[in-house]
């Protein structure tokens, strides 16, 4: 049941960070609520990190060792994407506000 909600969280808690990312980049010259959405988005991208981690420790405690051999690669891949997927984002959601607002100076 634990391990469900686990994975449930951390596929909504990145979605989550992918729109949130994506609302940021659309909030041109609204340097303030821009970054509350990026802010939201790296919150949420911690949230999923944290929530995979939390699975491999609950693998571990319960002893299903032969499941964290068989996941373990592709979960690392995958986060690593995503982490470097979701910076990605949000620093050109900042770049776009950040250029946006020196232009209209």
């Amino acid at each position: 049941m634990i391990t469900c909600i686990l994975n449930i969280g951390s596929v909504v808690t990145g979605l989550l960070s992918l729109i949130f990312a994506l609302i940021a980049m659309s909030r041109y010259g609204d340097k303030k609520r821009g970054t509350l959405w990026s802010l939201f988005s790296c919150l949420c991208c911690t949230l999923t990190v944290l929530f995979q981690l939390f699975e491999v420790a609950h693998r571990v405690n319960i002893g299903d060792i032969n499941a964290i051999e068989d996941t373990i690669n592709v979960i690392a891949i995958f986060t690593g994407i995503f982490v470097v997927g979701s910076t990605v984002i949000n620093a050109l959601a900042y770049k776009s506000y950040t250029k946006e607002n020196k232009i209209q100076r």
